[in-house]
């Protein structure tokens, strides 16, 4: 299936990082609620109307004049969210009227729901649920997502590092085998989940993380650092392929040719100065 992700673009659903139909114990969820105000894109029917939202304190939503997505724990009454609407009355033709508006949050409440949850992946990482654009993904640090950061040793933030890029750049094996090449390797090791409805692909390496990042830094940080340059090689890969199948094969051809005249420019100057030197070693007749 395909969902709205931002304006005018829809992305399909490629797995889930959750996935229950019900729960046999209860779960926290926020309900936040808004009411749609200075509008920024044109006008259509959804305008000036109230959000629905529920969501886990730990996932992830898009605030008004933030780059970066906050936890839903971090929100307060007052706050601006991004809200993502269409015209639903003349069907999908419609929906090139799409607009982007601000929704203030006029109330927060704690619910308890045992009656299951779903947690969708989609390529860009975003999605708009009930209206209001939200990120895929969630902190897993309790008292450290007031501003989406990964902490060390619950004292020291790595600089430009959120969950939300993590989540994006940790996805991209699941991506390449789910989204790009739809392989059945994907239902063996992506599609399957626990028995509270986790992804087996998202759990294992998930407390393996929250153990990580509690070890002192001299620990962490080196391991972090592998970790970044394996997983950004796949990304580079697949960024590859994002290129080949939305401008074509030329751009990379085209790249190609100019690392190959890059290298040409940097190896023959070398090489011409040895022909000179040999040139003056060899005797004379």
């Amino acid at each position: 299936d395909s969902v709205l992700v931002s304006k005018n673009k829809y992305e399909p659903v490629y797995g889930f990082g959750h996935f229950a139909t019900s729960m046999t114990n209860k779960a926290e969820f926020l309900r936040i609620r808004t009411i749609s105000s200075k509008k920024r894109g044109r006008s259509n029917s959804n305008d000036g109307a109230n959000n629905l939202l529920e969501l886990t304190p730990n996932h992830l939503v898009y605030v008004q004049g933030k780059q970066q997505p906050v936890s839903a724990a971090s929100i307060k009454i007052g706050d601006e969210l991004v809200i993502v609407s269409f015209s639903e009355e003349k069907g999908r033709q419609e929906r090139s009227q799409g607009a982007v508006t601000v929704g203030v949050v006029t109330s927060i409440q704690t619910v308890w729901r045992h009656d299951g949850a779903v947690a969708p992946f989609t390529p860009s990482g975003k999605i708009v649920a009930n209206g209001i654009q939200s990120s895929c993904f969630a902190t897993i640090q309790k008292g450290q997502c007031d501003n989406n950061s990964i902490v060390l040793e619950g004292k020291y933030r790595i600089p430009f590092a959120t969950y939300h890029k993590v989540g994006i750049l940790f996805e991209s094996p699941h991506r390449l085998l789910c989204h790009w090449f739809n392989t059945n390797l994907c239902m063996q090791y992506f599609d399957s989940y626990n028995e509270r409805g986790m992804s087996h692909w998202v759990e294992l390496p998930m407390k393996w993380f929250i153990w990580l990042l509690e070890q002192p830094v001299v620990l962490s940080v080196p391991i972090l650092i592998m970790m970044v340059a394996v997983w950004s090689v796949i990304n580079v890969f697949e960024m590859l392929l994002i290129m080949i199948q939305f401008y074509g094969s030329c751009i990379v051809i085209a790249s190609f040719i100019v690392g190959l005249f890059v290298c040409m420019i940097i190896i023959m100057p070398n090489t011409r100065n040895g022909w000179r030197i040999q040139s003056r070693r060899a005797p004379k007749k």
